[in-house]
């Protein structure tokens, strides 16, 4: 990093010393940073930061974000170019000068990273019991959130039993504006607040950069969304494991396009509560009449339903039952009980200067509140899923080991099919009736609420655990990961006489985040895909991990008391479309289209 003025650099270096026994601290809760040292190099005005970590470097950025957010925004105040500050506040730029700063003097390429011990991490080493020294969780403040502008069913659910999604192009600016115009003041079609009650429809829009874009936006507001939404799903791909049969030119929707008449500029969503509700073909009719009143063209429709009333996917488990709960939107359970989870802010998912997330900072970044305020960022991804595959899989495994299916595939995903999860051992034959699905979300794998640090009830890899570890042990900082889903299956059902995977059925899922990086993708990349997450899981994926294009290693253990066994799990799951959205508050929207 080369400073503004070189003749400080001694200067800096004396407020670095002062902060030493900070920074040791601060690096030691990091879990993953073996050797890290400041070198000043006075004859250039350069400072050199020399360090070795395992995991992925946006990572380890974004938790020195946290841990060391004083300190770093001083440093980088001496600096050419520096991001603005503080750096927990703008984690994104950052991210974007340390990786622009990451280079050789000559240029040339970085080298492959070098593992002294590759087939662990240091979880493996350290093991599951280690003392994880982080500092205290930010104190984020009430904030009181305008239900009104923000769209429904993204801080609570709608409760959704069927859905239409239509992705549309628009052929130019005029014609964009007068569609969202017309649909923005529709007495049925608009976009619904999250405030509403009692409304049959709910109606959810989404626009993409390419949209955003198209309504004429200055250059200098666009510049302020984050990489990855101006990138979109398709230039992402390889990083989250989308290749080979899941690569993006074989997607239905968001990949790459041959001409602008495919591009995608928006999806609009239309949800129903009543399964049997067949209004919601006629509102469909009605939305496509109105897109094509203004050259509107549909490039993507899909229908989507509940498989039954409680919430069942094609993999026959309840989903949705482990939703995050959001300070000033869902109450808080009084007395708390042991297993509760904390309550997130609403900064975790929603763009605003008053929004602080999790870490500290505040996802709205440079963007202007005019455009951003009360919004947010959905990932739409079409997931196509292999039921047959699963119950294959559990069959011949159960027959090799001689255990009950059921079993497997309790400790594949962490829940019984019923969703009782494996931490709530006396519930699992008598379930609770789904009144009261806050009874399924009460757990937790360590003490006070049950000692599983070593994964033998529930296993490291299993699906809940290594996508929300909750109080288990895990690499760096796991604040502000978390995303809000909501989704329904699309297809039939598997039947049982079904003798393979032919028939096209899976899930649309909306993941809901005010950061997509570092919440979707951090997840999907550095969880799912990753092996360095915590003890036990090198050399292997998540079981549900879309992008697999072979099988993966899963261990676990029948009983606490039985030695390990692992199987093998087939490909699962396979993405075939997605679309970056912004969804924004209701009054953005309005400006965006302007005045009717």
């Amino acid at each position: 990093m080369t400073l503004k003025e070189p003749g400080l650099l001694m200067e800096l270096m004396g407020k670095i010393a002062a902060r030493q026994a900070n920074i040791s601290r601060a690096l030691a809760s990091l879990d993953y940073v073996h050797y890290a040292r400041f070198v000043p190099i006075p004859r250039e005005g350069l400072l050199l930061i020399v360090t070795e970590f395992d995991g992925d470097m946006a990572n380890y950025v974004l938790d020195f974000a946290v841990v060391l957010d004083e300190e770093f925004s001083t440093i980088l105040s001496y600096m050419v170019d520096g991001p603005p500050g503080p750096v927990s506040r703008y984690p994104n730029e950052f991210i974007a000068y340390v990786t622009a700063n990451t280079r050789l003097p000559d240029g040339s390429p970085l080298p492959d990273p070098f593992s002294p011990y590759p087939g662990l991490s240091v979880l493996d080493i350290v093991g599951p019991r280690r003392r994880k020294f982080l500092p205290p969780r930010p104190s984020v403040g009430k904030v009181q959130v305008d239900l009104d502008d923000v769209q429904a069913n993204l801080l609570q659910g709608f409760g959704a039993k069927r859905a239409v999604h239509l992705a549309f192009n628009a052929p130019d600016r005029a014609g964009a504006c007068e569609f969202l115009r017309e649909l923005i003041s529709h007495d049925t079609l608009r976009p619904t607040p999250q405030s509403s009650r009692g409304r049959e429809l709910c109606v959810n829009l989404g626009l993409t950069h390419a949209g955003l874009t198209l309504l004429g936006i200055p250059q200098s507001q666009l510049d302020g969304f984050p990489k990855a939404f101006k990138d979109g799903p398709a230039k992402r791909a390889v990083d989250l494991g989308d290749s080979g049969n899941a690569d993006p030119s074989k997607w239905c929707v968001g990949g790459p396009v041959a001409a602008d008449g495919e591009l995608a500029h928006g999806l609009v969503s239309l949800l129903v509560r009543d399964l049997g509700d067949e209004r919601i073909r006629s509102w469909t009719d009605e939305l496509i009449e109105l897109m094509e009143r203004h050259g509107i063209r549909p490039v993507w429709k899909q229908e989507a339903r509940a498989l039954d009333d409680f919430g069942t996917v094609h993999f026959g488990f309840r989903d949705g039952l482990s939703q995050p709960r959001i300070d000033g939107i869902h109450p808080a359970p009084a007395p708390a009980k042991p297993g509760d989870q904390p309550h997130l802010p609403p900064g975790d998912f929603l763009l605003g200067k008053d929004y602080m997330n999790s870490r500290g900072g505040f996802h709205i970044g440079l963007l202007d509140e005019q455009i951003a305020l009360n919004g947010s960022y959905a990932v739409m991804r079409v997931i196509r899923q292999f039921p047959y595959a699963f119950e294959d899989m559990l069959e011949r495994e159960g027959r090799r080991l001689g255990l009950d299916p059921e079993l497997i595939a309790a400790k594949l995903i962490g829940r019984w099919r019923n969703g009782v999860p494996l931490s709530l051992p006396d519930l699992a034959l008598a379930p609770p009736t789904g009144k009261d699905p806050a009874s399924l979300n009460r757990f937790d794998y360590v003490p006070p609420f049950y000692d599983d640090y070593a994964g033998a009830r529930c296993p490291f890899g299993a699906h809940i655990r290594r996508m929300a570890p909750r109080g288990g042990l895990v690499l760096g900082v796991p604040w502000g990961r978390t995303v809000i889903r909501r989704g329904l299956a699309y297809g039939e059902a598997l039947e049982p006489s079904d003798t393979d995977d032919s028939a096209d059925r899976g899930l649309v899922g909306m993941f809901i985040c005010g950061d997509i990086e570092s919440q979707f993708e951090f997840l999907v990349r550095s969880w799912a895909a990753g092996d360095l997450s915590a003890p036990g899981l090198r050399g292997s994926q998540d079981v549900l991990a879309a992008g697999r294009a072979s099988s993966t290693p899963f261990t676990f253990r029948a009983s606490e008391s039985e030695d390990p066994v692992t199987i093998d799990v087939p490909p699962l799951t396979l993405t075939v479309g997605s679309l970056y959205l912004f969804v924004p508050g209701l009054k953005a929207l309005n400006r965006l289209v302007g005045p009717t």
